[in-house]
């Protein structure tokens, strides 16, 4: 349940906010959606590769698999996050001369971070599982 819960409030975020940018749009629909289509694909990517980062081992004694981020994945989380935060409270400072351009940027954002987070957690849902089955698979972390 804790690997949906944040990706559920992440979805329902995201649909908020681009049904608010649909509505209040200074620029086009079309070319709205296809920045977001864009911004989900690259934040996919990135979601495979901080999923695949991951160092993950499997307990014997509780027969649960753990997972341990790397600290780049840390940091690109952080990373993406603190951009789409800084995004938004530039858009919403009323700058006229970007603004067009600031909302072409937070709609990217927003739906990189949402590809971001929820391909992380598939990948890392279908690496838990291989991992469940097949123990050995498990790479070795220290902890």
């Amino acid at each position: 349940m804790s690997l949906l819960l944040f990706p559920l409030l992440v979805i329902y975020y995201t649909y908020i906010d681009i049904i608010s940018e649909l509505a209040k749009s200074p620029i086009s629909n079309a070319l709205l959606i296809v920045i977001m289509i864009v911004g989900l694909l690259l934040g996919g990517l990135l979601g495979i590769y901080r999923g695949n980062q991951t160092l993950m081992r499997f307990d014997k004694v509780s027969q649960r698999v753990m997972a341990k981020a790397c600290t780049i994945n840390i940091v690109l989380y952080l990373a993406t996050f603190v951009i789409r935060i800084a995004a938004g409270v530039m858009l919403y400072m009323h700058l006229n001369s970007t603004s067009v351009i600031l909302a072409l940027l937070l709609a990217l954002l927003t739906t990189f971070f949402l590809g971001n987070i929820v391909m992380e957690k598939i990948v890392l849902y279908l690496r838990s599982r291989s991992v469940g089955l097949n123990p050995s698979s498990a790479q070795v972390a220290r902890w």
